[in-house]
């Protein structure tokens, strides 16, 4: 659960608990709007409706959880989460939410079709090569797509910071060539937190929403989409 709401925070926004046909999915969607966060567990199973988990009550419970492996009773009882921790019994109030909405699927299906780049890649791999650019250029950074691979670009202090990437380093398709834009602060600290499971599945497409999908123990799947940078 700690690695959860570690990923979830990200965004550092309140999350939205959704019923699903095999557990439950947690949302969080930044303040700006521009990124959204979603992880997929198996927990929770026969939720009732959509919750609403304020950004400092999960702050609180990820701080009181311990790091090691060991289980931890977290449970949903009609609008109360509780949970046992080190320091004791953990409650807090989840708002009722009446109408639901599962933004990440809508995600999902506008990158059916279109202009895109699919890939998979080492996680770490990935994080290295955004890192630079989360932290030069106000964390902007211009993709170029080809057949042969892509680029990676952005102007930090009169000097252009350039990446260049070989189709031949990863598994990769691009259907059409193209460019877009991105802010990558909250992808890179994604994908710190998933940097060392192996590899993730990035689908970048023209004008569309960045997704970054890392598969992790226990049947657990976090996303992230990061809408395009208007230019």
């Amino acid at each position: 659960m700690k690695r959860v709401l570690r990923i979830l925070s990200t965004v550092d926004a309140s999350i939205t608990i959704l019923p699903r046909e095999d557990g439950v999915r947690f949302e969080s969607l930044s303040a700006d709007k521009t990124a959204l966060v979603a992880v997929d567990v198996d927990w929770f199973r026969g939720l009732g409706g959509g919750l609403l988990f304020d950004v400092y009550d999960a702050s609180r419970l990820m701080r009181a959880l311990p790091w090691s492996r060991l289980d931890v009773k977290v449970a949903i009882d009609g609008n109360l989460l509780r949970a046992a921790t080190m320091d004791g019994d953990f409650n807090a109030k989840l708002d009722v939410i009446e109408k639901l909405e599962d933004v990440m699927d809508g995600v999902l299906r506008n990158l059916s079709n279109g202009v895109k780049a699919v890939m998979s890649v080492d996680a770490f791999k990935l994080w290295s090569w955004f890192k630079p650019f989360s932290i030069a250029g106000e964390s902007r950074a211009h993709f170029e797509f080809r057949n042969d691979g892509f680029t990676i670009s952005t102007l930090n202090e009169d000097a252009v910071l350039r990446l260049d990437v070989s189709s031949a380093l990863l598994d990769y398709d691009v259907n059409a060539e193209f460019r877009v834009s991105y802010y990558l602060g909250y992808a890179t600290s994604f994908l710190d937190e998933v940097k060392r499971n192996g590899s993730v599945n990035v689908i970048i497409a023209q004008d569309k929403p960045m997704l970054i999908e890392a598969m992790l123990e226990r049947g657990i799947v976090a996303r992230i989409a990061q809408a395009p940078m208007v230019e």
